[in-house]
């Protein structure tokens, strides 16, 4: 613009200095050179200020510039059609002589050209200044003074306001102008600064931002926009809104004074579908929001599939949770409850207003419901001490319920940590441990123990007594003529006379001794700290009892005799159990080598005979 205004101004020096008229319309040809590019600078001035890069985009440059060479070449052939100027002459003056001429026919058609390019210009910076913030319009107003002075006195001639032709003065006032309009840019950098800073932050944001009219067609955009709706600028400018998105019928209204409104729309796409937060603004100068909208998509696919992965998570969880067969509650550091399920309250049988109560209610009232509530205290009071262990231990509720709690660390970044119970009801299972070790070490017969849980308990005795230098005796026994009894009565008489003779034995010995079956038809007994006299005076006692051991059957009574074989080791003798064993064998071949239906004890490796 300045470009143009400068040529404009130095073409009229250089008519002003010439005397000649040839001379004289040469340089005003030259003049209008500045004259007709002049109001093209200062359109794109404006443009360039609202920085719209959309509207830049999809002006039409092109016509405009065939259209201002064209204008100049026909006032440059003004000699050739006369046209333009008419009845061209010189005015004598002091100090200077002036051209002076009467417009042509055609000299209207450069007015409305520039005029109207003038015109468009300053209604860009006029519209700016009013729907900007009011610290902008200022300078925004001085932008548009210094673009309206130097056309003043043209539109004073067209007007006829005044009887003398100022437009010869025009070139005399870009001076004013360009210095104005130079205070301007430097004084608030505005081009340096605002629209280039605005064109960078729209043009570069990720968000669709979308001017609209106040009927809702598109009067800019920025590349998000023609990304978002995959259209390029020039063919979204002038479309209506309602009819690339699916927005509801009263969400543009000018009923509507909210100045923001915010909708949730999913659109579609190749193979894709996206979700964007629609904001819509009002725009407007002052109090009249009537300007227009400004509508922004902000892309929420993300954040959604965030949130619904969050949503999922959480009813997943509390799935989880809820449909435990465990009892499970959350603690956090501050002995605050942060969770729990249904199946807490039935394992652990708490009062229904439970869940009413406060958080050290809770807890205390949770202890209250085993056994030993100190047992619960206890581990809290470990986990406070050591918050990242995990522990299990096993509580007992007041109805008896066993349960296995345990007892894990957890931490969510650099939150608080807290632990999560979780309650086992292992009642049943702790029964039928038991009840399997029971059937591991005894025999299903007789109901005593069987041969290897009662090595095992015989050595830890025969340990003991070596230790302590304690007597301890063994004897081992078994049922005379057993074999007949089988084959004489049947394999079931049998097991019978078997349960009913370990049966016997049992009510005949001391809550700490120890019986087994051997083998077969043979019984092995275990008697701590008995010697070999007492334990032969004990073996004589179960032999008498064997004997009224009657099984009744249709074929009668089977006889019933055993022979029983007795073996000790005396305080301090270093014996082994199967040498203990070995000597109450060799007793017992003793006894049912002498008859049967005896007694026979010895000390390991030194026989002895009694009864």
């Amino acid at each position: 613009m300045a470009l143009t205004e400068a040529v404009w101004s130095l073409a009229n020096i250089g008519q002003l200095l010439s005397a000649d008229l040839p001379v004289k319309l040469l340089w005003d040809n030259a003049q209008y050179f500045g004259a007709v590019f002049t109001p093209l600078a200062c359109l794109g001035f404006a443009l360039e200020y609202n920085a719209s890069r959309t509207t830049r985009l999809g002006f039409p440059w092109k016509i405009l510039s065939v259209a201002s060479f064209l204008v100049l070449g026909f006032i440059w052939s003004d000699s050739l059609h006369g046209l333009f100027r008419s009845a061209p002459r010189i005015l004598p003056g002091n100090p200077v002589s002036v051209l002076i001429y009467e417009p042509g026919a055609a000299y209207e058609v450069y007015t409305i050209y520039a005029f109207s390019l003038i015109a468009f210009a300053s209604l860009l910076l006029l519209v700016n200044m009013i729907n900007g913030s009011r610290i902008y319009r200022p300078r925004v107003g001085l932008l548009l003074a210094g673009i309206l002075i130097p056309w003043l006195p043209g539109v004073i001639d067209q007007t006829g306001l005044l009887a003398t032709k100022l437009y010869q003065y025009t070139p005399i006032t870009f001076g004013v102008s360009n210095l104005l309009i130079a205070w301007t840019l430097f004084r608030y950098r505005l081009l340096e600064i605002i629209p280039v800073a605005r064109a960078s932050l729209i043009e570069n944001v990720s968000d669709g931002v979308i001017v609209l009219d106040p009927a809702g067609i598109i009067v800019d955009c920025n590349p998000s926009a023609c990304h978002i709706l995959r259209r390029p600028g020039e063919k979204l400018v002038g479309e209506l809104i309602f009819s690339l998105l699916e927005l509801p019928e009263d969400f543009i209204t000018r009923d509507d004074l909210r100045p923001t409104r915010k909708i949730v729309l999913t659109t579609s796409g190749p193979g894709t579908s996206e979700i964007f937060e629609i904001e819509l603004r009002q725009l407007g100068a002052g109090e009249t929001l009537d300007a227009g909208y400004l509508l922004v998509m902000h892309n929420i696919t993300e954040q959604k599939k965030i949130e619904n992965s969050i949503r999922r998570s959480m009813a997943l969880l509390e799935a989880v949770i809820q449909s435990s067969t465990n009892g499970i509650i959350v603690i956090d550091s501050d002995l605050s409850v942060v969770l729990y399920n249904r199946r807490l309250g039935a394992i652990v049988d708490l009062p229904e207003r439970w869940e009413y109560l406060s958080d050290a209610e809770k807890i205390r009232t949770l202890a209250q419901c085993y056994q030993q509530p100190e047992t619960f205290y206890v581990e809290i009071e470990e986990l406070v001490k050591n918050p990242a262990e995990q522990r299990l231990t096993t509580l007992v509720t007041r109805q008896g319920r066993i349960l296995d709690c345990f007892i894990s660390a957890y931490q969510v970044g650099e939150e608080k940590s807290g632990w999560l119970f979780s309650y086992q009801d292992v009642s049943e299972q702790k029964l039928a441990e038991d009840k399997l070790r029971h059937l591991a070490i005894t025999d299903s017969l007789t109901r005593v123990f069987n041969r290897r849980h009662f090595f095992t308990l015989a050595q830890a005795e025969l340990d003991r007594a070596r230790r302590f230098n304690r007597d301890l005796s063994i004897i081992l026994f078994d049922i005379d003529h057993f074999k007949t009894v089988n084959d004489s009565f049947g394999h079931l008489v049998g097991d019978q006379v078997l349960e009913t003779l370990a049966s016997y034995c049992k009510s005949n010995l001391r809550s700490f001794d120890v019986i087994g079956r051997y083998g077969g038809e043979e019984f092995i007994i275990l008697l701590p700290e008995t010697n070999l006299k007492r334990a032969a005076q004990i073996a004589e006692r179960l032999r008498k009892q064997a004997l009224e051991v009657h099984i009744q059957t249709s074929r009668g009574s089977p006889a019933i005799t055993i022979s029983l074989g007795v073996a000790g080791i005396q305080p301090g003798q270093p014996a082994t159990l199967d040498q203990l064993i070995s000597t109450a064998d060799q007793a017992l071949y003793h006894a049912k080598s002498e008859g049967r239906d005896q007694v026979f004890a010895m000390y390991v490796e030194e026989p002895a005979k009694t009864g």
